[in-house]
């Protein structure tokens, strides 16, 4: 049974890998392209790759980390941030310290949605630990792989 979840599990993240290829920028639709550059105007994204049906744009801006999620049509889905883990939550970073002693945060990002709802997310021992925004946990996830 274990060997079974293992492969699930690799499968899992050869699937992710090979879904987030980099994209030539001559096939971003115009609509993608036009509300990034509306919100980031004077930013070029790095480069975008596709995650389901959003494309997906990383860019650094006022020298932060930035990731963001646009659908087809031009709807923003989410905006990542990348933080210093001394930017959680109390409560996350307590959380990480009780079940995770002596491991470290390897990245942290935040995330907003359209709503202003806050996700932290604290990379951990090869797990990515979803908290709240009050910095409760809700689950953790295997890091997904990025190109």
């Amino acid at each position: 049974m274990k060997i079974i979840v293992i492969i699930f599990a690799i499968n899992c993240v050869a699937m992710q890998v090979c879904s987030q290829q980099k994209l030539n920028d001559s096939t971003i639709p115009a609509q993608v392209k036009s509300t990034f550059k509306k919100l980031y105007p004077t930013t070029k994204a790095e480069y975008w790759t596709k995650e389901n049906e959003s494309y997906v744009a990383e860019f650094d801006s006022q020298k932060k980390e930035m990731v963001i999620f646009i659908e087809p049509d031009g709807k923003v889905l989410k905006i990542e941030t990348r933080i210093q883990p001394s930017g959680l939550p109390t409560n996350a970073r307590s959380y990480i310290a009780k079940h995770y002693p002596g491991k470290k945060i390897t990245d942290t990002v935040i995330t907003k949605d359209l709503e202003g709802n806050r996700i932290y997310e604290a990379e951990v021992d090869g797990l990515d630990l979803v908290f709240d925004g009050n910095g409760k946990f809700i689950k953790s996830v295997i890091e997904r792989a990025v190109e």
